[in-house]
């Protein structure tokens, strides 16, 4: 057995233009501040999402339920996401505001579902955006 790490040639090589699915290799995104993005806390921003998609199902508001949580990414700062969101196919025409403004009401909620679903001593900061719906 060979003690020789894995990487150079042979990790390039896994990453041909056929193997390419999105384009962007996660070892080199940059967050707002510039700063490389590390495996670690990409995983913890899908964490986050799959959370924000169950609790936002799970909501009373109308308008909340009709959410589609399209990504969540590190923002400037330490502890900090952006949350983007936008109105789904089957959602009634409301303005973009009244959706930051249940978002805002709810923030209190979504937050503590992300603590009790993410173990860390301290929870993310949420940011909230809501992009309009692509046709």
């Amino acid at each position: 057995m060979s003690n020789k790490r894995f990487g150079g040639k042979r990790l390039r090589s896994l990453y041909r233009e056929d193997n390419i699915v999105d384009e962007i290799d996660p070892r080199y995104e940059q967050d707002s501040r510039g700063q490389d993005v590390g495996r670690k806390q990409l995983q913890l921003c899908r964490q986050v999402q799959r959370i924000l998609i169950e609790a936002l199902a799970a909501c009373s508001d109308e308008l909340l339920q009709s959410l589609d949580v399209v990504s969540v990414i590190p923002a400037s700062g330490v502890g900090r996401m952006l949350v983007t969101c936008c109105p789904s196919p089957s959602a009634k025409n409301y303005p973009l505001h009244e959706y930051l403004l249940s978002l805002a009401r709810a923030s209190g909620y979504l937050r503590n579902e992300v603590a009790a679903g993410v173990y860390r001593r301290k929870t993310p900061q949420l940011t909230y955006q809501v992009i309009p719906r692509s046709e």
